[in-house]
């Protein structure tokens, strides 16, 4: 349970760290203080998506998980984010986690779609 707690506390720190690099680009081409050059456009487009625990590292992708992901790819974001619940959870081992999440950074590799998970 402290693992997972220490996990989701990290993550929330991760993706706060995120937003809040865009929340500070300038759309005038100029490099941000991090040194990633600032979004040549005035939106930002992403995609959110969760809960999708029915699926088990090392299990085939199930069919609606792939369906979402499609989707998500049909609008073209900048990236996506997974909230949470990629895999049975309680019921896994570490191990059928990582595959849980490698199988969707593979996926979403192929659509050309930076993913994140928190």
């Amino acid at each position: 349970m402290f693992k997972r707690a220490l996990k989701v506390i990290v993550a929330a720190i991760i993706f706060s760290l995120v937003f809040t690099t865009f929340a500070f680009a300038q759309t005038n081409g100029e490099e941000l203080k991090a040194g990633i050059p600032a979004p040549k456009y005035d939106k930002v487009r992403f995609a959110v998506f969760g809960d999708t625990r029915q699926y088990v590292g090392g299990d085939p992708v199930p069919d609606v998980t792939k369906r979402i992901l499609k989707e998500i790819s049909w609008i073209s974001p900048d990236f996506a984010v997974q909230t949470g619940d990629i895999d049975i959870g309680q019921e896994t081992e570490d191990y059928q986690t990582y595959a849980a999440f490698l199988d969707y950074k593979r996926l979403m590799q192929k659509m050309g779609v930076p993913f994140f998970v928190v």
